[in-house]
């Protein structure tokens, strides 16, 4: 992130708030969006459209949510995030690194590999299977949220 910075002008914490919010946050975006909108090529299976329209809903409804805690200025965001990881870590009885880790590398790897696979599975004409995906990613993003 360092080296990312000095090539862009930018401080490390710029950099860090930029990929690990707005970038990695538009990312699961574009990702949810993809099931929903093979689903819509399908032109049939209600359910499955309503499932992903939640879905999509879920992931932006959380986004946005992190766009707006870790608004500009960004050097203020970058240590609003990192107090939330310290308060997430003693919550949790781990260190913070841990949680940096689970949060902005595991829990979004596997957001985004669950979109993919539904988007796999809605391609395939395997609905109820992509039904699932989606529903279970889109109660995790509520439980988050709570």
């Amino acid at each position: 992130m360092s080296t990312l910075g000095n090539l862009l002008g930018l401080s490390y914490q710029e950099v860090c708030v930029i990929g690990n919010i707005y970038v990695q946050g538009a990312l699961l975006v574009a990702a949810a969006a993809l099931p929903l909108w093979y689903a819509f090529k399908q032109e049939k299976h209600y359910l499955l459209k309503t499932v992903a329209c939640v879905n999509v809903l879920c992931c932006t409804a959380l986004v946005l949510y992190f766009c707006f805690r870790y608004a500009p200025p960004l050097a203020a965001s970058f240590d609003r995030c990192v107090e939330d990881l310290k308060t997430l870590a003693i919550a949790w009885h781990t260190t913070y690194v841990v949680i940096n880790i689970v949060i902005f590398v595991l829990w979004w790897l596997c957001s985004i590999a669950l979109n993919l696979l539904a988007t796999i599975y809605v391609y395939e004409g395997k609905y109820r299977v992509s039904i699932a995906i989606l529903l279970l990613h889109a109660s995790f993003i509520i439980f988050l949220c709570i």
